[in-house]
């Protein structure tokens, strides 16, 4: 499953999380996956 193996892929790849959370026309799955980057971070 695409969603699940990207959830593996380490935080620092992806560097506007701020600026994707913000965008409201963002789809569900990029703001999941946005949010589990930032959670992990965060741990």
């Amino acid at each position: 499953m695409i969603f699940s193996e990207s959830l593996l892929e380490p935080p620092n790849d992806h560097v506007e999380v701020p600026i994707t959370l913000e965008n409201e026309t963002t789809t569900p799955v990029e703001t999941m996956k946005d949010r589990y980057r930032i959670s992990s971070r965060l741990l």
